[in-house]
């Protein structure tokens, strides 16, 4: 499962963000559960997580190079800071009020999939993120493609 592409839904005004039905089909209940976990990323965004894939990820968590403190700090942190969402009839999550307002989130939200997550973005700063993106493509699928051929090789 890998989650692709961008959509602009609306965050309504209780909050509630549609998750695209391209990107809910990919999702299956068994693996992926039938919720999301909302954390802030590393990139100041709102990451969506399917529930069970962050679970997993935490567990591997456990053999992680930083010292104990520093785990114990980490998982204060995220653990404190994250919300349980789960998809409601119509497809959609409600974020908690706080989130909405440090991430700036209203009316329109860009969607962005990014392999095992979603990030959620103002559309006027994914497009920012964008154009920095974009001019460095070549570069980083040069530096990629090697990895892209041993991948290949391995299957």
């Amino acid at each position: 499962m890998h989650f692709r592409g961008q959509h602009n839904y609306s965050l309504d005004q209780k909050h509630r963000l549609a998750i695209p039905a391209a990107l809910r089909e990919v999702m299956d209940a068994d693996t992926h559960g039938k919720a999301f976990v909302a954390i802030p990323g590393p990139n100041d965004r709102v990451w969506l997580w399917p529930e069970r894939i962050f679970e997993r990820w935490f567990k591997q968590q456990g053999s992680s190079l930083l010292a104990e403190e520093e785990v114990f700090d980490f998982e204060r942190l995220i653990f404190s800071q994250s919300a349980h969402l789960p998809l409601d009839g119509h497809g959609r999550v409600r974020l908690p009020d706080w989130m909405v307002k440090r991430f700036r989130l209203s009316g329109e939200v860009t969607i962005v999939g990014n392999k095992d997550h979603l990030e959620l973005y103002p559309p006027s700063e994914w497009q920012a993120e964008e154009s920095k993106l974009v001019p460095a493509a070549v570069e980083l699928y040069r530096r990629a493609r090697p990895a892209f051929r041993r991948a290949e090789r391995q299957e």
